[in-house]
């Protein structure tokens, strides 16, 4: 055929055919559809030049020729620029690629005009308008330039549904939209629009279309591309494996798109050692690596050195510690500490700490890393919401490491603003909860004949110090319900166990759970548990344990905290194991509602006071409706404030230890507060994280109450519920939830007591 299309065109060249110029249009394209297929562009771009001059004197009175050389003019530089991009030269691919957009938006705008003509011709102008719609989405859909990329390709379909079509022109809309939704990560509607292009194509194909009988193939691709940006390999594979074969060499551009896929899946195969794909397979385990820090070691505030203590610390210390020389160098910490501490209230000043540990070319290593890995992230990976998802959550724990550099360098306004940005300061409303729960206290203090006394000391401070005034006036109906509400701690002495026998405990159930990986580790600095994901640690005081605290620990941060993120690791998306950005208030509240659920199974009232102390104290440190306060009046308040809640919870057995404990949990809560400030003689900057306890707390009791399926949603891993729509998009479903249920089972406290007398169960009692 191309023999004879080149003998008629040499006749009409030579004068001896007259024809109308749309009908050399039509034999040149003949002429250059070959010349591509055999990849002589340039051959090619002779032939469509040497046209235009020939037909250079009709161009300006008649727009439809205008459009005929536009379309192939596209034609030629899309193909182009495919050939070229499969052959590595991105740049020239890049430049061919603006070239083709901007021929085919000159090509949307002339046959975008209107004007009257007639019906037939009106409906030929559509088809074709609708065909460089498509033409203009796809090229821009190659270019990344998605949004604009879908409204061309929408407007395409507007037109092919109501008839303006070529016979097939349908599907490869469709098909287009599809790609173009998964570049926006919209991986639903692109399945959808996925399934209506292969219908489309496949019922035209049963029809006896011919060049859908060969296009059907292209569909098989554009499905295993699909399915391989959501996870789905071992389907992708055997689409692209069983459609490679088949690809018409016209569709040259269909067969590069199936290799670089089977590439993408073999170099998964040859990177990880895990049988599982995970969307993020690229950058997981480097996410992982860069973000594995013990913050709160570097941030572990120690008191001026003695002698003996710097010597003993420099004999000790070196990077990279093991856990047993850090466990010894955080005792000199503690007991640094502790005698600044004591010395800075006796004086009537502010404590003068500092931090040894803080490795401050570790941090800078690992800032640097992160810009990195954010960088490459950015350019390499193909999945929006994957590529989305670790920026944030990349550019939120740069802003908490340079936080700590901050620390480092004493820059106390710079430490301000970046906490602002990852754990924001309580909002006025936030603290109206939280001096609700202060002022119920404080009621609680004056309708008890033997607590006014010290009740009014709190309320002198809260005056004179805090200058802030709390309505406390009361009518006999709440003195009445406030008087009838017992303590929320049982009044009979608790039963407890060693840090030890804990520590077998939570090691026996998290390995029977499966979740071998995980180490507990018993740490002398710290005044609670505490959860690492990326370290896959769970942190517990060196202190005796109650029964009910292990409950409540298993309730809440292994069922919530540690479920979560074994969830996130074995998901498709490795990051929900170390956490999206913002995840913490989600993770908080979704702990602080299974603990409740949990202790409402057992007859127990929940206690909500660890929901909002962090509030009230970070508030009064940052001065969110008051002045700000300071490390030693901040911490005078506190005592007053325990030794208070103890006395009326009962929860010691005399005056002496209550105060004690009081001035110890006063000044725990002071030290979170203040955790990395670099100038404790600054008033306003302080550690905001304590927030998140009754922000997160709220939020998720809220939207469990309008959505009851809202724990099992989140159970996916650590992620924000803001994320909640692209883990749909992905389609994750939360997994079984084997710590959950432990944590209601009714021989729970036998079962831990077992565990004290120093036995090691690999297995759990019947």
């Amino acid at each position: 055929r191309y023999a004879d299309y080149q003998y008629i065109f040499n006749q009409v060249i030579a004068g001896k055919i007259p024809v109308q110029p749309e009908i050399e249009v039509h034999i040149t394209h003949y002429l250059m559809l070959h010349t591509l297929n055999e990849l002589h562009f340039e051959e090619a771009q002779a032939l469509l030049e040497a046209c235009y001059k020939r037909l250079e004197t009709y161009l300006a009175a008649d727009r439809d020729l205008q459009a005929s050389l536009l379309e192939e003019s596209t034609m030629l530089f899309a193909r182009w620029c495919e050939y070229v991009e499969e052959q590595g030269e991105k740049q020239q691919a890049r430049t061919l690629r603006e070239h083709t957009v901007t021929l085919y938006r000159q090509s949307k705008e002339l046959l975008s005009i209107h004007e009257q003509c007639s019906p037939l011709k009106s409906s030929l102008l559509r088809k074709r308008l609708g065909r460089s719609l498509n033409g203009l989405g796809f090229q821009l859909y190659r270019a990344g330039q998605y949004e604009e990329a879908l409204q061309a390709m929408q407007d395409s379909i507007n037109l092919k549904e109501r008839g303006y079509v070529q016979f097939g022109g349908l599907a490869a809309a469709y098909g287009d939209k599809s790609q173009t939704l998964a570049g926006l990560g919209r991986f639903q509607e692109a399945l959808l629009f996925d399934e209506k292009a292969l219908a489309e194509v496949q019922h035209l194909a049963q029809a006896g279309h011919a060049l859908s009988q060969e296009e059907v193939w292209i569909y098989y691709v554009n499905r295993g591309q699909l399915y391989l940006r959501l996870g789905q390999v071992d389907e992708a594979e055997h689409l692209l494996q069983e459609a490679l074969p088949h690809i018409h060499p016209r569709r040259r551009m269909y067969r590069m798109f199936a290799k670089d896929a089977l590439d993408e899946i073999e170099r998964w195969r040859q990177s990880v050692t895990s049988a599982q794909h995970q969307l993020d397979w690229r950058w997981v385990e480097r996410y992982r690596e860069l973000d594995a820090f013990d913050a709160y070691w570097w941030w572990a505030q120690a008191g001026p050195f003695s002698d003996e203590e710097k010597r003993r610390w420099d004999q000790l210390y070196t990077p990279g510690l093991d856990e047993v020389t850090k466990e010894q160098l955080g005792a000199l910490i503690a007991q640094s500490r502790q005698r600044e501490i004591m010395a800075a209230v006796h004086e009537g000043r502010q404590p003068r700490l500092w931090y040894p540990a803080l490795d401050i070319d570790e941090v800078r290593r690992r800032i640097a890393g992160m810009l990195q890995l954010d960088a490459q992230i950015s350019q390499q990976e193909p999945n929006a919401i994957v590529r989305r998802l670790y920026h944030e959550a990349i550019e939120e724990e740069i802003n908490f490491i340079r936080m700590i550099e901050a620390t480092y360098s004493g820059d106390s306004e710079s430490f301000r603003k970046l906490n602002q940005l990852v754990d924001p300061a309580p909002t006025p409303e936030e603290m109206e909860h939280a001096f609700s729960r202060l002022r119920r206290i404080l009621l609680q203090g004056l309708l008890n004949p033997g607590k006014v006394e010290l009740t009014q000391r709190v309320i002198t401070l809260l005056c004179e110090q805090l200058h802030l005034s709390l309505d406390l006036s009361y009518d006999e109906q709440e003195a009445q319900q406030i008087r009838h509400t017992g303590p929320v701690s049982p009044a009979h002495p608790q039963r407890t166990i060693t840090p030890q026998a804990a520590k077998r405990f939570f090691e026996t159930i998290l390995c029977e759970s499966g979740y071998t990986q995980w180490q507990v580790i018993i740490d002398p600095k710290a005044s609670g548990p505490r959860v690492d994901s990326a370290l896959r640690h769970l942190y517990l005081p060196d202190d005796q344990i109650a029964i009910e605290r292990i409950r409540h620990y298993l309730a809440h941060e292994l069922a919530g905290h540690v479920a979560r993120s074994i969830a996130g690791e074995r998901s498709l998306l490795g990051l929900l194991g170390i956490g999206t950005k913002g995840y913490l208030p989600t993770e908080e509240g979704f702990a602080y509602l299974q603990e409740r659920q949990a202790m409402a199974v057992y007859g127990q009232t929940f206690d909500d006071t660890g929901t909002w102390l962090g509030t009230l104290a970070t508030g009064l440190a940052s001065g969110v409706v008051t002045p700000p306060q300071t490390f030693l009046p901040l911490f005078t308040f506190f005592e007053s404030l325990h030794l208070l809640f103890r006395l009326l919870e009962r929860l010691d057995s005399d005056v002496q230890t209550a105060q004690q404990k009081a001035r110890t949990t006063a000044l725990s809560r002071c030290l979170r507060t203040y955790r990395g400030v670099p100038d404790l003689e600054r008033a306003g900057v302080c550690f905001c994280k304590d927030a998140v306890y009754l922000r997160g707390f709220r939020l998720i009791e809220r939207l469990a109450a309008q959505d009851e399926t809202i724990l099992d949603r989140l159970a996916v891993g650590k992620v924000a519920v803001e994320y909640l729509p692209e883990m749909q998009e992905l389609g994750l479903a939360p997994p079984a939830q084997p710590l959950r249920k432990l944590a209601y089972d009714p021989n729970l406290e036998s079962y831990i007591l077992a565990f004290e007398v120093g036995e090691e169960h690999s297995h759990r009692h019947a």
